[in-house]
């Protein structure tokens, strides 16, 4: 299985993928923590407004896209001087966004006329969200040097934190959460600076911020396009079934996050390589060979796993989590989706890195529409309808991804 991938990604695999999974386990636990201290009704609030964040994690306009691409990228044609400047002006702008967007929140917070309790959840959600996002550019950036160790500590910090945090959750309940989410954004952010030896310089070369713009914000678009597509689920139970739906429904954001963790993982670590060989000699047969090696063990890995959660799934929720039982046969059959996704570990990096982000954009947009109708037919049949729904749109979307794959294949370089 591995002897035709090269012993340093197996390094890097192996050292992303054991604690991206230490990670999980303990995202995993904490979440199943969750749901057995908070009731239905509170879960299902908190994952509504948690979609603030889900959708804000982007608000950087993709700079943390661009430079995850670009420094490979100029590393791989050998301009490392140009890599530097990249690093530098991202993070200029990371911090102008991250200025602007608290100082609207701040104002927000003073206007809004809703409850006490969202309105004060809006407003620490939103600052977690600007952490987190300069934590996710730091991470992107450490992936794009091939500083896996640093990522990895990073993630493995912030599901220590997660799991450690939630004495807030039991004694708070929904403030708790909140709570938790600041402390678990900024402690790893402090750990980032301190990685990337505090080294910042205020540079804001136009040029260079206009490149950051060109490539990241198609991206950034992409990204939500992802975040509509993922997150469409939830606002249709949102929509159609009511909030306490929601909440049973967290049984299956659980695990969905658990499982793919290994098309993720993988994907990151063959990422850098498919920029360098792109920026190298733009030989598509070497890239789609990477393509092949990522979704081979991404598809492996979540497919064990996903089989493995279906068995032992069952007697653990009517053990420990009856109160969320009506979510388990949603959860069993969205398993076989998420297992379908692990084939899309490699063609999802693979368009970004040639930046096909137009066909890719176009394949996601028609496995959302698909989700959309399929989700408001199948809604009547309650969750296990939108858990089907779910499957059907994740076999068009890896379909579209591969068709495309495979058509690049026969081309000696990549035309975008």
């Amino acid at each position: 299985m591995i002897s035709f991938i090269p012993k340093r990604y197996i390094t890097n695999i192996s050292t992303f993928l054991s604690t991206s999974l230490i990670s999980q386990i303990c995202y995993l636990l904490q979440g199943l923590i969750i749901v057995k201290i908070v009731p239905p009704s509170i879960m299902g609030l908190w994952i509504s407004m948690q979609l603030l964040q889900t959708y804000g994690n982007h608000l950087h306009l993709g700079i943390t896209n661009s430079v995850n691409r670009q420094v490979p990228f100029y590393i791989g044609v050998g301009d490392r001087k140009k890599a530097k400047m990249i690093e530098s002006n991202g993070k200029t702008v990371l911090i102008l966004l991250s200025t602007l967007i608290v100082v609207c929140t701040v104002i927000l917070y003073f206007i809004l006329t809703v409850q006490k309790n969202i309105r004060d959840g809006i407003l620490l959600i939103v600052l977690a969200t600007v952490l987190n996002i300069n934590v996710d550019f730091y991470i992107g950036l450490f992936k794009a040097r091939e500083q896996f160790k640093f990522a990895s500590t990073v993630n493995l910090l912030r599901a220590i934190l997660m799991l450690s945090g939630l004495f807030l959750v039991y004694r708070f309940s929904f403030y708790g959460l909140c709570w938790r989410g600041l402390i678990v954004s900024f402690v790893p952010l402090l750990i980032c600076l301190s990685f990337d030896k505090w080294n910042f310089k205020f540079e804001f070369d136009i040029n260079i911020i206009k490149e950051l713009f060109q490539i990241g914000i198609p991206i950034a678009v992409l990204s939500y396009v992802i975040v509509m597509y993922s997150s469409l689920d939830r606002i249709i139970i949102l929509s159609f079934l009511g909030r306490q739906q929601l909440g049973y429904y967290a049984l299956n954001i659980a695990i969905s996050g658990a499982l793919m963790v290994f098309p993720s993982t993988i994907g990151q670590v063959f990422y850098p390589q498919m920029v360098k060989e792109y920026g190298n000699n733009n030989n598509s047969k070497h890239i789609f060979l990477i393509c092949m090696k990522t979704s081979f063990v991404g598809f492996i890995l979540t497919v064990f796993a996903g089989l493995s959660v279906y068995c032992i799934l069952p007697w653990v929720v009517n053990t420990f989590f009856l109160e969320y039982l009506p979510g388990l046969p949603a959860t069993l059959v969205a398993i076989s989706a998420y297992s379908i996704l692990g084939l899309s570990a490699g063609p999802n990096y693979y368009l970004i890195a040639t930046v096909q982000k137009k066909r890719q954009m176009i394949i996601i947009i028609i496995a959302t529409i698909s989700q959309v109708v399929f989700g408001y037919i199948l809604a009547p049949h309650g969750l296990v309808g939108i858990a089907w729904s779910i499957v059907i749109s994740s076999v068009i979307y890896v379909f579209g991804l591969w068709s495309v794959v495979i058509k690049n294949f026969s081309k000696k370089t990549l035309t975008t």
